[in-house]
């Protein structure tokens, strides 16, 4: 989930990881070269511009008919909502559907209003790209760690009620874990597995 602040433009990441949320500000630097093609975006006449961020080439059109220095993800900056956005391999896209106005009592919830019963633990993202990286090696330690920590029963059951070895669970939970990392290996921030 992505949380963004006005007018100053902090960007927050929460991502969970096992049973930790964390909070991570971007402070990195889109720096978007703008070039001179427009085309026609849904209902929009857009302009294209490029970056380099997050391990990728990314080609965004803008729409300087919409004045929002904004855009999907943590995408921002450009002098018109970006509309349109994809990585050069063309495997991850956003693009902009419609624009509508939310009812003058619409309930909008912060990242940390839908999040208040987790307290995340905030980092910066070289320190997160760290404990991710350590995660998607041992994606079940905090489970363990917290398994040995005196008073803390962990406990299944089968569809049957019988009570199964927690190790064996835990071991099998791993597995499945990591055979689904191996699968999930083009996530939109690619420079985070590197």
């Amino acid at each position: 989930m992505v949380e963004k602040t006005y007018p100053d433009y902090k960007i927050f990441l929460f991502q969970r990881l096992e049973r930790d949320m964390y909070k991570i500000e971007e402070d990195r630097k889109l720096v978007w070269k703008i070039a001179p093609e427009v085309e026609k975006i849904g209902s929009w006449d857009a302009q294209k511009a490029t970056t380099k961020m997050y391990g990728r080439t990314w080609t965004a059109w803008f729409a300087k008919s919409l004045p929002f220095q904004d855009g999907p993800y943590k995408f921002h900056g450009l002098p018109g909502l970006i509309v349109k956005i994809s990585d050069d391999s063309q495997s991850h896209l956003f693009e902009l559907k419609a624009v509508k106005n939310l009812p003058k009592d619409y309930d909008w919830k912060t990242a940390a209003e839908k999040i208040a019963h987790i307290q995340p633990i905030s980092l910066n993202p070289e320190r997160f790209k760290k404990v991710f990286k350590i995660f998607r090696k041992d994606p079940m330690a905090s489970t363990r760690q917290m398994m040995g920590s005196s008073g803390v029963t962990i406990s299944w059951t089968d569809e049957n009620g019988k009570v199964l070895d927690p190790n064996k669970q835990i071991k099998s939970q791993e597995e499945n874990m990591l055979e689904g990392f191996k699968k999930d290996n083009n996530l939109l921030e690619i420079d985070l597995l590197k």
